[in-house]
Order: structure tokens, then sequence, then C-alpha cells
């Protein structure tokens, strides 16, 4: 919220992109909530075993079109891909 704040700050971004840009954001910590998600990000602590538990668990609930990302900086995309289908 504080980087759109500024975006509507320096004019590149109005008040009501703004708005419309939060409003299709839903964090949740429930794997259903995720049923209807096209994009995923996952941010958790950089521990494999931890993404990777994610990842397994995320599978089952997604749409075949969803498209599932990482924030991970050392552990092989490849390695946590491998817990996906």
């Amino acid at each position: 919220n504080q980087s759109l704040e500024k975006q509507v700050g320096r004019n590149k971004l109005s008040l009501k992109e703004k708005e419309n840009i939060i409003a299709r954001i839903h964090p949740t910590l429930d794997f259903e909530g995720l049923k209807k998600c096209d994009f995923i990000i996952e941010a958790a602590t950089e521990n494999i075993t931890t993404k990777m538990e994610i990842f397994r668990k995320l599978c089952p609930t997604l749409s075949s079109k969803c498209i599932l990302a990482t924030n991970t900086s050392s552990i092989p995309i490849t390695a946590l891909a491998s817990s996906t289908d």
C-alpha cells in the first residue's frame, strides 16, 4: 500500500487505480482460499523444506492455469518445482 501511495503522490497512478489494485489483492493463510487464484507468490522463510511443503499443499487446490512464484534467492527453482505437479 505504501508503494502505491508513493505512485499516487508522483501522479503515476490515480487514486482510483490504486483502489482497484488493492481490491484485487486477497491475502490468505487458508489454502482453500486460493482455489480461484491465477497467480500466487510464496514468500516463506528461506528454508527448502518449508517452501517445498507449501508447494506440495498448494498444488491439489489450484487450477492447472495458476502460476506459482517464489521469492527465493538461494534455493534452486528446479528443486522447488519438483514438489509440484
